[in-house]
Protein backbone atom coordinates (compact mmCIF):
# COMPACT_ATOMS: atom_id res chain seq x y z
CA UNK A 1 0.00 0.00 0.00
CA UNK A 2 0.68 3.53 0.67
CA UNK A 3 3.17 3.11 3.51
CA UNK A 4 5.54 1.23 1.33
CA UNK A 5 5.55 3.24 -1.79
CA UNK A 6 6.72 5.55 0.76
CA UNK A 7 9.18 2.79 2.09
CA UNK A 8 10.47 2.27 -1.12
CA UNK A 9 10.75 5.43 -2.19
CA UNK A 10 13.20 6.53 0.25
CA UNK A 11 15.10 3.55 1.08
CA UNK A 12 15.83 1.63 -2.05
CA UNK A 13 18.04 3.96 -3.49
CA UNK A 14 20.30 2.26 -0.80
CA UNK A 15 22.52 -0.56 -1.19
CA UNK A 16 20.78 -2.32 1.72
CA UNK A 17 17.82 -1.62 3.62
CA UNK A 18 19.38 -0.50 6.68
CA UNK A 19 17.58 2.42 7.11
CA UNK A 20 14.42 1.46 6.10
CA UNK A 21 14.60 -1.88 8.20
CA UNK A 22 16.05 0.55 10.98
CA UNK A 23 12.30 2.65 10.80
CA UNK A 24 10.37 -0.19 10.79
CA UNK A 25 12.73 -1.45 13.88
CA UNK A 26 11.99 1.36 15.76
CA UNK A 27 8.40 1.36 15.16
CA UNK A 28 8.22 -2.40 16.27
CA UNK A 29 9.63 -1.21 19.51
CA UNK A 30 7.49 1.82 19.75
CA UNK A 31 4.97 -0.29 19.79
CA UNK A 32 5.70 -3.11 22.40
CA UNK A 33 6.84 -0.63 24.27
CA UNK A 34 3.21 0.71 24.32
CA UNK A 35 2.13 -2.56 24.63
CA UNK A 36 0.03 -2.08 21.41
CA UNK A 37 -0.50 -5.07 20.23
CA UNK A 38 -1.76 -4.43 16.66
CA UNK A 39 0.95 -2.44 16.08
CA UNK A 40 3.62 -4.93 16.88
CA UNK A 41 1.51 -7.23 14.56
CA UNK A 42 1.65 -5.15 11.76
CA UNK A 43 5.44 -4.43 12.01
CA UNK A 44 6.29 -7.74 12.06
CA UNK A 45 4.95 -8.33 9.09
CA UNK A 46 6.10 -5.55 7.62
CA UNK A 47 9.74 -6.69 8.42
CA UNK A 48 8.44 -9.94 7.39
CA UNK A 49 7.89 -8.29 4.13
CA UNK A 50 10.81 -6.66 3.60
CA UNK A 51 13.47 -9.49 5.07
CA UNK A 52 11.79 -11.42 1.64
CA UNK A 53 12.06 -8.50 -0.78
CA UNK A 54 15.75 -8.46 -0.12
CA UNK A 55 16.20 -12.56 -0.16
CA UNK A 56 16.93 -12.72 3.65
CA UNK A 57 14.68 -16.07 3.64
CA UNK A 58 14.86 -16.87 7.19
CA UNK A 59 14.77 -13.61 8.88
CA UNK A 60 11.88 -12.81 7.10
CA UNK A 61 10.15 -16.27 8.21
CA UNK A 62 11.29 -15.36 12.08
CA UNK A 63 9.31 -12.46 11.77
CA UNK A 64 6.08 -13.88 9.96
CA UNK A 65 6.19 -16.43 12.70
CA UNK A 66 6.58 -13.84 15.69
CA UNK A 67 3.51 -12.18 13.68
CA UNK A 68 1.79 -15.40 13.14
CA UNK A 69 2.05 -16.52 16.74
CA UNK A 70 1.22 -12.81 18.49
CA UNK A 71 -2.14 -12.56 15.64
CA UNK A 72 -3.09 -15.82 16.83
CA UNK A 73 -3.63 -14.70 20.08
CA UNK A 74 -5.75 -11.55 18.63
CA UNK A 75 -9.76 -11.61 18.28
CA UNK A 76 -9.33 -9.64 15.14
CA UNK A 77 -7.66 -11.40 12.18
CA UNK A 78 -7.59 -9.04 10.01
CA UNK A 79 -4.18 -9.36 9.37
CA UNK A 80 -3.56 -13.16 9.60
CA UNK A 81 -4.36 -14.20 5.98
CA UNK A 82 -1.61 -10.98 4.85
CA UNK A 83 0.82 -13.20 7.40
CA UNK A 84 0.08 -16.54 5.90
CA UNK A 85 0.97 -15.68 2.49
CA UNK A 86 4.18 -14.23 3.41
CA UNK A 87 4.74 -17.53 5.25
CA UNK A 88 3.87 -19.00 1.75
CA UNK A 89 6.18 -17.03 -0.14
CA UNK A 90 8.94 -17.42 2.20
CA UNK A 91 8.53 -21.48 1.78
CA UNK A 92 8.16 -21.42 -1.63
CA UNK A 93 11.43 -19.39 -2.00
CA UNK A 94 12.70 -22.39 -0.10
CA UNK A 95 11.26 -24.93 -2.33
CA UNK A 96 8.66 -25.90 -0.18
CA UNK A 97 6.02 -26.30 -2.33
CA UNK A 98 3.78 -28.08 -0.16
CA UNK A 99 4.05 -25.62 2.86
CA UNK A 100 3.44 -22.73 0.79
CA UNK A 101 0.57 -24.83 -0.65
CA UNK A 102 -0.73 -25.22 3.54
CA UNK A 103 -0.28 -21.86 4.15
CA UNK A 104 -2.26 -20.10 0.69
CA UNK A 105 -4.94 -22.21 1.61
CA UNK A 106 -5.79 -21.15 4.80
CA UNK A 107 -4.91 -17.59 3.97
CA UNK A 108 -7.46 -17.94 1.21
CA UNK A 109 -10.41 -19.11 3.93
CA UNK A 110 -9.28 -16.34 6.30
CA UNK A 111 -9.32 -13.48 4.00
CA UNK A 112 -12.30 -15.00 2.59
CA UNK A 113 -14.19 -14.77 5.93
CA UNK A 114 -13.08 -11.36 6.55
CA UNK A 115 -13.76 -10.52 3.02
CA UNK A 116 -10.32 -9.31 2.42
CA UNK A 117 -10.12 -9.04 -1.39
CA UNK A 118 -6.52 -8.10 -1.76
CA UNK A 119 -5.44 -11.02 0.52
CA UNK A 120 -7.74 -13.59 -1.42
CA UNK A 121 -5.99 -12.47 -4.74
CA UNK A 122 -2.55 -13.14 -3.29
CA UNK A 123 -3.83 -16.70 -2.48
CA UNK A 124 -5.07 -17.43 -5.14
CA UNK A 125 -2.19 -15.93 -7.86
CA UNK A 126 0.06 -18.32 -5.23
CA UNK A 127 -1.93 -20.96 -5.62
CA UNK A 128 -1.98 -20.53 -9.00
CA UNK A 129 1.61 -20.62 -9.51
CA UNK A 130 1.57 -23.83 -6.75
CA UNK A 131 -0.50 -25.57 -9.54
CA UNK A 132 1.51 -24.32 -12.77
CA UNK A 133 4.85 -26.03 -10.69
CA UNK A 134 2.67 -29.02 -10.58
CA UNK A 135 1.66 -29.08 -14.54
CA UNK A 136 -1.72 -28.70 -13.87
CA UNK A 137 -2.31 -25.95 -16.58
CA UNK A 138 -5.77 -25.73 -16.89
CA UNK A 139 -5.85 -25.61 -13.07
CA UNK A 140 -3.07 -22.91 -13.11
CA UNK A 141 -5.01 -21.63 -15.17
CA UNK A 142 -8.52 -21.04 -13.84
CA UNK A 143 -6.97 -19.94 -10.75
CA UNK A 144 -5.03 -17.30 -11.91
CA UNK A 145 -8.24 -15.94 -13.44
CA UNK A 146 -9.68 -15.82 -10.38
CA UNK A 147 -7.27 -14.30 -8.65
CA UNK A 148 -7.38 -11.71 -11.53
CA UNK A 149 -10.80 -11.30 -11.36
CA UNK A 150 -10.21 -10.48 -7.14
CA UNK A 151 -7.67 -7.94 -7.87
CA UNK A 152 -9.89 -5.41 -10.56
CA UNK A 153 -12.06 -6.18 -7.04
CA UNK A 154 -9.38 -4.89 -5.12
CA UNK A 155 -8.30 -2.01 -7.87
CA UNK A 156 -11.96 -0.77 -8.19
Amino acid sequence: GAWFSGFRSAYTSLPSYKKGIEFLEKSLNDAQLNKDRKGEIKWLTRLGFVHWQIGMRKESRTFYKKAYNLQLKEKDKTRQAEILNGLALVAMGNKQLLQAKKHHQKALKIAKRTNDKKQEALALGGLASITLSERKFHEAMDLFQEALDHYEKFLD
